[in-house]
């Protein structure tokens, strides 16, 4: 397996950090399993700054997937214990409020710790079905990925047929994002230290997934990255990875066979 190598860091001010995306500014949102805010780091300087997110715990948001939609400026987070999907109106300004607008029940398996760990949205023309949707990660009992297909998240969960290599590679599922460039979802295990690349695509009216590469991640000194939870790209295409115990976004990128 190839692998991806470390080599920048980015601090966030959060406990437990648990998710991120990458913002149309180019700043990256990441929420925690603790706090019922999301810290907006900058890639450059990494200053940062916190929002509130109105309707959680204050003592433990649960928090453990997020995705935006620039087009409707809707912020999508996931709690994973109660098993709710929550849609925030936001204009992706560090000093503008969420505005909680939207609240549903979203459980794709039977166990409270092992329930979604992974959003990702996708425009029309980035998903398989050709409307808008997200993309929808459970992290175990099953390993499984779910489309939303509705524009506005309320639709049934369509579940997408995954190439068995995928499981092959990855023990559990931590967190999924899209890359734009490539169309490529990239997917990330927190068990496995890996990154995969996936294709979707619509075949004989089933939704199914394919595995196009698969990278272990790993540090300066070749050791495996610890408790990777989220994924994303910047606005420059490269690929950063979430650590949740360090509360770090470290940049990986090519680093050999």
């Amino acid at each position: 397996m190839d692998r991806l190598v470390a080599d920048l860091t980015l601090s966030i001010p959060l406990t437990e950090t648990s998710d991120v995306v990458a913002l149309p500014s180019g700043d990256f949102l990441v929420v925690s399993d603790v706090e019922a805010q999301a810290a907006i780091v900058a890639f450059e300087g990494g200053q940062a700054s916190s929002i509130s997110l109105p309707g959680l715990d204050a003592k433990e948001s649960g928090l453990e997937a997020v995705a935006y939609d620039e087009a409707t400026q809707t912020l999508y987070v996931h709690v994973e214990e109660d098993a709710e999907l929550l849609a925030y109106r936001w204009d992706a300004r560090r000093d503008s409020l969420p505005v909680a607008i939207a609240r549903r029940p979203l459980r794709l398996g039977k166990g409270r710790n092992k329930g979604v760990e992974g959003l990702a949205h996708l425009a029309a023309g980035s998903s398989p079905t050709g409307r808008s949707a997200l993309l929808v990660a459970n992290e175990a009992k099953p390993r499984a990925i779910v489309l939303l297909a509705d524009g506005n998240a309320a639709g049934a969960p369509v579940e997408i047929e995954l190439d068995r290599a995928i499981g092959d590679v990855c023990d559990d599922f931590s967190g999924l994002s899209l890359d734009p460039r490539t169309g490529s979802v990239l997917l990330v295990s927190d068990e496995s230290a890996t990154l995969v690349e996936i294709g979707f695509a619509t075949e004989g009216g089933r939704l199914v997934g394919t595995l196009r590469n698969a990278f272990h991640l790993e540090d300066e000194r070749g050791r495996a990255l610890k408790r990777v939870e989220g994924v994303c790209v910047d606005r420059s295409g490269a690929w950063w990875v979430l650590l949740e115990n360090a509360c770090e976004l470290r940049r990986v990128r090519a680093g050999g066979a």
